[in-house]
């Protein structure tokens, strides 16, 4: 059943800070891990007065409702602080990768328009003086922070409805989406996940992903603020310190993307030295999880894997596989969380009978406000309330959701969605290409992996020795332009690029030439 708005007793996210830390007061919240240095430890209280004076921070350097924060950070505290300051003064917060190039970064302050930027000095790079972008060293933010109020008394009103975070997605075209979600949606979704999971405040949850999307705020972070747990944050997913973590921290449940199960499986380590009995389940998201790793991992480690599916245009998950196992259908990512309306349509956006195969789409309140500056892609994703999620699948009859494909071309590589049509326009900026494209191909670490192929302008044959020196030279090109994990690792050297009549990239056919 659909969530109402009344439901959610907050009027806003500054008001659950508020009520956590008057109920909770000195318990932990908030455990960050600094690499093998000592915690830092933050109770609920101690949480509300730092981001009363990170918001009033903000607020001192001109920051004001609906404006945009952008931080260039690997997880850390002052990441998170800054996320729920901006919250508290209704500005948008945008994280984004670190791991992203100066070019890619640069398009993307540019397009979010940011007012300001927190960067850690050595990732500025020839970033500074975007338009009228504001660019603060971490540093300097940390020491600012000491001279502020701990009191915090909003200068705008701020409701329910007030955009919250921006989170930028590859697309199926080169430019990335900016997809803006409200308070609604993050205190929607995260009440709905708590609920399916029946989540209780002695809980401690380890956060293992990155706080630069979704998945990595919304379903432990945010989750445990609102249900008023404990949450871990480490700056990064370890595999030499993963078993560790959860025996050091006494964790209940954790979120891994289907490359991390495949690293902690190769090699496997033996588990048997820790103490475990914590930890009750792990729930795999972001990428579809092949049978054969999650049976692998529960035979090797005998701990439950459960599937959730969502993206984030829906804040995070729609559907969740029940807890129970007797319940559970290997295979399946699960049945819809209480919010949550999932139908399945034809082409001509009919609804279709159990077991077919057709478009997902999904309803509830979780549903993004829509992609920034894109009112005509808004209007095509968003149809009638219902959200087409360019996945295609089926429900039993039972209800279960299973995913058989998508529309889009995205390559998810370790979770990451990345697009094609993005190295491709990389591609063809290199002077020897004449024409290129690159499709993803299986890969059991990551899932996908990126190959490239190429049409030389100079047609004529080469030896084996030039042809490795051209790829490598073109991988080369690709790093100064993109992100390392956008790069192909593989470059094939083609005469024709199969396309439809349409003049299409088929995709799929070009990942069958290195079959």
């Amino acid at each position: 059943m659909e969530q109402n708005i009344q439901e959610i007793r907050w009027n806003n996210i500054n008001h659950l800070i508020k009520d956590n830390a008057n109920r909770l007061k000195n318990k932990n919240f908030l455990i960050f891990g600094d690499n093998d240095s000592k915690d830092h430890i933050i109770s609920y209280l101690e949480f509300e007065e730092i981001t009363n004076k990170t918001a009033n921070l903000l607020l001192s350097l001109g920051i004001k409702k609906h404006d945009k924060v952008s931080t260039i950070l690997e997880n850390s505290l002052e990441l998170i602080y800054l996320m729920f300051a901006s919250f508290k003064i209704g500005a948008v917060f945008n994280p984004l990768n670190p791991k992203l190039s100066t070019e890619e970064l640069k398009y993307l302050i540019n397009d979010a328009e940011s007012k300001i930027v927190f960067v850690n000095q050595q990732k500025e790079l020839g970033i500074k003086g975007t338009n009228s972008t504001k660019f603060i060293d971490i540093k300097k933010f940390k020491q600012e922070l000491k001279t502020q109020q701990t009191s915090f008394n909003p200068t705008e009103e701020i409701t329910i409805e007030n955009e919250a975070l921006l989170i930028y997605s590859s697309g199926t075209t080169a430019k990335p989406k900016g997809i803006i979600l409200t308070q609604k949606n993050l205190l929607s979704c995260s009440m709905s996940v708590a609920r399916f999971l029946k989540l209780k405040e002695e809980m401690i949850i380890l956060d293992s992903l990155p706080l630069f999307f979704s998945g990595g705020i919304i379903p432990t972070l945010f989750t445990t603020t609102c249900i008023g747990a404990t949450v871990v944050v480490h700056e990064k997913f370890s595999k030499t310190k993963f078993w560790k973590r959860i025996e050091k921290y006494k964790i209940n449940w954790t979120l891994l993307v289907p490359t991390m199960t495949s690293i902690l499986l190769n090699p496997p380590e033996d588990i048997k030295k820790y103490n475990l009995e914590s930890l009750k389940y792990i729930i795999s998201s972001a990428a579809p999880l092949p049978i054969e790793v999650l049976k692998k991992f529960e035979e090797e480690f005998n701990i439950p894997l459960f599937e959730a599916y969502g993206l984030s245009e829906d804040t995070v998950w729609t559907t969740m596989t029940p807890l129970d196992i007797k319940k559970r259908k290997i295979g399946s990512v699960g049945v819809e969380i209480d919010i949550s309306k999932v139908r399945i349509v034809d082409d001509d956006d009919k609804p279709l009978e159990s077991e077919k195969v057709g478009k997902i789409i999904t309803k509830g309140p979780h549903i993004m406000k829509g992609y920034y500056k894109m009112p005509e892609l808004t209007e095509q994703t968003i149809k009638k309330s219902w959200l087409y999620t360019g996945d295609l699948g089926y429900m039993d009859k039972e209800g279960y959701l299973y995913i058989v494909g998508r529309e889009k071309e995205l390559i998810i590589r370790g979770g990451e969605n990345i697009s094609p049509k993005e190295i491709d326009n990389v591609l063809y900026k290199h002077p020897a290409i004449a024409d290129a494209a690159v499709a993803g191909i299986p890969d059991k670490i990551y899932g996908e992996e990126i190959a490239a192929f190429v049409i030389l302008k100079e047609n004529q044959e080469k030896t084996q020795e030039e042809i490795k020196t051209i790829e490598k030279e073109i991988i080369e090109h690709c790093k100064k332009h993109l992100a390392e994990y956008k790069c192909p690792k593989t470059v094939k050297f083609i005469k024709n690029i199969p396309v439809t009549g349409s003049g299409k990239v088929q995709r799929r056919k070009l990942a069958k030439l290195l079959d």
